[in-house]
């Protein structure tokens, strides 16, 4: 029988949130005719779906039963459109690419330009995410921490990408959730579907076990089934087969199983410079925001200004690049770190979102 975590004391501190990881992402969407090639904006507002589900900052957390809360959690991943390929070149993150047929069955015709598909860019430090039309009723498919190169990547069908703002055509999944559980998968998080009857498939102490009452649909809580009573499962969570909007949340548990793969199998990915801009473009970034004063000693402060663009999180990190306090960007146009515990020293401004990643150096007296 899986055993709950107890539950812990939760202290928030204003927009103050840990250093999260950030991966590269790049979307190849090979399409047939018009209907499958999906918009920037489905791609971005799936982006966003990501990164606010696998950091918790979802809408829906509301909707967690209250038993659930104590385990639920972060998982501290964020994500990012490529901003460079492997060879340093410019990119915005997402390939387009016009194919032969209708929808594929085989995924190494997928994966490779070869076979009517597009080459993967290094799983190293990239995240493939293939967005196509797939054959025989398939939603999508993901590999293991572990799996052979070629093809270690994502693969989702067009209809269900996108997210709340731009949903996919499919009813039921088309708010972007389905790839949420794939790339948790891609993190060696396994499905709670219940496939085997009950017992524990997804070798994740938190989360209870399931009979497979989870395909499809939306349960009412609480749903009791293998002797898992009083909570029954957890259908609202992101590796259930329920619907979209019925999913809110992973467990602790979940989320250190995805934490271990990204520091262990996949630990090249937090040494990718994907998604910093090639040296370029940084001075246009630069010019959307102002640091003042600089030197400092009073409050480190931040003013963006009409040209800023994607910045989503500021970092504050010490000479050795620990981290000493992030903040996530909420739409105010100014935003202060406080200085008066720091030791004098050099520091270093950390800016990041879905378009960017660039440091700035800041001197404190």
């Amino acid at each position: 029988m899986k055993k709950f975590l107890l539950p812990a004391l939760a202290i928030i501190l204003s927009s103050f949130t840990a250093s999260a990881a950030t991966i590269p992402v790049i979307f190849h969407v090979l399409y047939n005719n018009a209907n499958q090639n999906v918009s920037d904006s489905i791609v971005y507002d799936q982006l966003r779906v990501l990164n606010q589900d696998f950091n918790r900052l979802n809408a829906d957390t509301i909707n967690t039963p209250a038993p659930f809360l104590a385990v639920a959690a972060s998982a501290n991943i964020d994500f990012c459109l490529a901003q460079q390929d492997p060879l340093g070149n410019a990119s915005t993150g997402i390939i387009r690419k016009q194919v032969s047929v209708p929808s594929f069955s085989t995924i190494s015709n997928i994966v490779s330009s070869a076979t009517g598909g597009d080459d993967m860019w290094p799983r190293d430090y990239y995240l493939n995410i293939y967005i196509v039309s797939l054959a025989n009723g398939m939603l999508g498919l993901s590999s293991l921490p572990g799996a052979s190169a070629n093809g270690d990547g994502v693969i989702i069908h067009y209809t269900i990408v996108g997210g709340p703002t731009f949903p996919g055509s499919q009813i039921g999944y088309n708010r972007g959730r389905t790839l949420v559980s794939l790339v948790a998968h891609w993190f060696n998080l396994r499905s709670m579907a219940g496939s085997l009857g009950c017992a524990d498939e997804d070798s994740v102490s938190d989360t209870p076990i399931s009979d497979g009452s989870l395909f499809g649909g939306c349960l009412t809580f609480p749903h009791v089934t293998c002797g898992n009573g009083p909570n029954g499962e957890m259908f609202m969570n992101f590796m259930t087969y329920a619907d979209d909007d019925c999913k809110n949340l992973f467990t602790q548990g979940q989320c250190d199983r995805m934490n271990t793969a990204l520091n262990t199998q996949r630990s090249s990915l937090l040494s990718s410079i994907g998604c910093n801009l090639p040296n370029a473009v940084y001075a246009l970034e630069e010019q959307a925001f102002d640091v003042f004063p600089n030197p400092t000693s009073n409050g480190i402060q931040i003013f963006f200004n009409a040209k800023s663009t994607a910045v989503e999180k500021i970092t504050l990190h010490d000479a050795l690049g620990r981290t000493i306090e992030s903040m996530r960007i909420h739409g105010e146009p100014a935003y202060i770190f406080t200085t008066e515990k720091l030791a004098p020293g050099i520091y270093i401004l950390e800016f990041s979102g879905n378009g960017v990643r660039f440091n700035k150096k800041v001197v404190v007296e």
